[in-house]
């Protein structure tokens, strides 16, 4: 047998091509219409699968033209969608071209697997000729519904119940002729979720024993033994190397993998979730296909998820990293250096786990590469350019107890890094706060961190160093007003420099311009805001004097080089001529008229049209998290960018950016949940709307938002796979 996959998301033809297998051992995969067509005009197919959003030929086309030719008169269809704003139309196409079932994504694999198997069963048959008249598909989907029914309830559920932890097992069995047995797989699982039984599950059946755990009658993926399913797609794909490949397979359980994977940088624990995901769509497929069984259930207390665990992990880690570097101060040092001045630090056991989700430089991580034994701490001091560094790193890893410390250096007290750090999925820049990597998704992690920040407080402040302070001297209570006085010229001068052209940030004008006056102000901008005087300053300081310094840098370059001045000039007079004669109050005028154009036309959904009036407004006037949010939105809308990973990640970016910079920007916080709907992350949707109508109570993106969660949740208590 043979299929055809048609649909733009290759990632998501490639598992459905990987679902079919076990049905259909041959599947082909298409990106656009014209060329499915074309593939299916030359080969046989006994199915079909097709998106209805297609380029070059648009899926509703694709399935006409298809039923137009001799061979494509009864092949079996399904087609899927997202929300489409025409709900009849999945209704009209069955009825016209009998095709179906039809699936709205995001769905389930196994309920694509059972859609598939039903079409199979079935078969489509298409009109006798054309222009007879059309009768009803006997599989055609209700407008309302997707095409796959709800699995009827249950004929019989068993008396006997899960009660508290140690009591005895629960047996369900199916498919069998024994008094009590259910129908089929489908109906167990569907009393289990109705019961919401938490438990650890051994399904026998098929001559094979398969792990399955249920949490609030959800079932999650189960692995036993050492390594993880995972592994070898890992090393195929080349994020793991042989030689971390072979430790990882001797680790156990399985769950201490992954928090190694996430923690080195390897996948993150979003991908981890949908690897999870994927390895029990395939094991749930495999028990589908018995035809008799039994799921044994022993109760257990309810418990989270590791990757809830990893969620956890790294907001704590996180929280106390900003804590510490925030509540830095000379005496409070100084105290420490004296305490631990001859002392050892040995690693705690989950130094591995936890060092490696904290956010620190890379000279930051030379420090925890050296505490894989005891290590003196003055050689640590020593093994980094500057100490605080170092200090920063061991206050840290003291307050997280990832290290405990010795008179005399402990023996046997050694721990292993299975993997090596991975800079580029979060390279470290100045300051200890790490860069996003290209592409990463980041919702996930700011939104726990940010939701979790509050209720970590408590513990946070049990973990700081509570040792007396000494009352500070004389001299050193106006040592930190002098430091408060510069780092508060600093801010300042960073905003200005934000605000003005280069000549202005270098104290000359363009007319007249005179070098040695931009040379002298570059120097001595340069000498009072050096890194080195914010040594004893918070690390964000640091980094907003190195951000100033570039500014600078960057601004005497351009200015010092004829051809790069000439072109700074021309883009100079370009601003200018678009801001018009008004000023500041001209230019705030022209982006508001573009932004509100393009608004109205993200209401007629002219995507190109709204993305340039958004460009021109942010170019006009840069900086506005509401411009930056909307023209955001625009591009992720544009059907022109539907499947681009690359217009994806740079919207995340865009709307993140926003968001942190504008914490009260509240339609950029629904604009990442509906993204999120669209990933089918509801639970972390419903965060996103909540806090953008904690903002604005009236914004009918948020309440429409979570109106859809809503819903979404309620189609999901129907049942597992209805």
């Amino acid at each position: 047998m043979r299929a055809l996959v048609v649909t733009s998301n290759t990632r998501l033809s490639a598992k459905l091509a990987e679902v079919l297998q076990p049905l259909v051992p041959e599947v082909d995969e298409r990106q656009d219409g014209e060329t499915a067509l074309h593939s299916f005009a030359q080969n046989d197919y006994q199915l079909v699968v097709t998106d209805l959003a297609l380029a070059r030929l648009s899926g509703p086309d694709f399935i006409r033209k298809v039923r137009s030719l001799d061979k494509g008169r009864s092949v079996p269809i399904v087609f899927m969608s997202m929300e489409l704003k025409d709900k009849a139309l999945p209704q009209r196409l069955a009825q016209s071209f009998r095709v179906g079932p039809y699936l709205q994504m995001p769905f389930p694999f196994p309920r694509f697997l059972e859609a598939a198997k039903r079409a199979l069963a079935a078969g489509n048959a298409a009109p006798a000729a054309p222009g007879a008249a059309v009768q009803p598909a006997p599989a055609a989907v209700p407008a309302a519904s997707p095409a796959i029914q709800p699995v009827a309830a249950p004929a019989a559920k068993p008396a006997a119940r899960l009660s508290a932890p140690g009591s005895g097992p629960l047996k369900l069995v199916w498919g069998g002729a024994a008094a009590g047995s259910l129908p089929n797989f489908e109906d167990v699982m569907i009393l289990v979720k109705t019961e919401g039984y938490t438990c650890k599950g051994r399904l026998l059946g098929g001559g094979k024993i398969v792990a399955l755990s249920f949490h609030k009658g959800l079932p999650l993926a189960e692995f036993t033994g050492a390594g993880h399913p995972a592994l070898d797609d890992y090393l195929k794909s080349g994020l793991l190397a042989q030689e971390e490949f072979d430790r990882l397979k001797r680790i156990t359980p399985p769950a201490e993998v992954e928090r190694l994977l996430a923690g080195a940088g390897v996948v993150s624990p979003g991908d981890l979730s949908k690897k999870r995901a994927e390895i029990l769509g395939v094991r749930l497929g495999e028990v589908m296909r018995w035809p008799e069984g039994t799921l044994i259930m022993e109760p257990q207390s309810a418990d989270a998820g590791p990757t809830e665990r990893l969620y956890g992990e790294l907001a704590l880690a996180h929280a106390v990293a900003h804590d510490v570097r925030a509540s830095s101060n000379p005496i409070k040092l100084s105290t420490l250096q004296n305490q631990l001045k001859n002392a050892f630090l040995a690693p705690a056991k989950d130094l591995p786990y936890f060092a490696r989700l904290l956010p620190l430089s890379a000279e930051e991580e030379k420090v925890v590469d050296l505490l894989k034994k005891p290590v003196a701490v003055p050689e640590i001091v020593r093994s980094v350019r500057q100490p605080d560094t170092a200090w920063n790193v061991i206050r840290i890893l003291l307050a997280l107890r990832l290290v405990t410390r010795h008179a005399q250096a402990p023996q046997g007290v050694n721990v292993e890094f299975p993997l090596a750090f991975r800079s580029s999925h979060r390279p470290a820049v100045a300051g200890g706060v790490p860069a996003k990597a290209a592409g990463e998704d980041t919702l996930e992690l700011i939104d726990l961190s940010g939701d979790l920040a509050d209720e970590l407080d408590e513990i946070v402040s049990d973990l700081r160093d509570k040792s007396a302070v000494p009352q500070q001297t004389a001299q050193q209570a106006a040592q930190n007003d002098d430091q408060r006085k510069l780092e508060n010229e600093l801010f300042d001068e960073l905003a200005r420099a934000k605000k003005v052209n280069y000549y202005e940030l270098l104290g000359t004008k363009r007319s007249g311009f005179n070098f040695q006056e931009a040379k002298k102000k570059y120097f001595e901008l340069q000498r009072k805001f050096s890194p080195d005087k914010f040594i004893m300053s918070a690390g964000d300081v640091m980094s907003k004097a190195q951000e100033l310094l570039e500014k600078l840098s960057v601004a005497f370059e351009t200015l010092s080089d004829v051809g790069k001045k000439q072109n700074y000039d021309q883009k100079l007079s370009t601003q200018q001529m678009m801001a018009g004669e008004g000023g500041s109050g001209g230019k705030t005028l022209q982006a508001d008229v573009a932004f509100q154009s393009g608004l109205a036309l993200m209401e007629t959904e002219e995507w190109d049209a709204a993305i340039k009036q958004f460009e021109i407004a942010r170019k006009i006037q840069p900086g506005v998290a509401v411009h930056e949010v909307n023209h955001a939105w625009a591009i992720y809308r544009n059907p022109k960018n539907k499947g681009n990973p690359a217009a994806v990640a740079e919207v995340k970016k865009l709307l993140n950016n926003a968001v942190v910079r504008d914490p009260r920007c509240a339609i950029g916080f629904a604009y990442r949940a509906w993204m999120l709907v669209d990933d089918g992350k509801v639970d972390l949707a419903a965060m996103e709307f909540s806090k953008a109508l904690r903002i604005d109570a009236n914004l009918k993106t948020a309440q429409q938002g979570l109106k859809k969660v809503e819903d979404l949740r309620k189609s999901q208590k129907k049942g597992l796979f209805g």
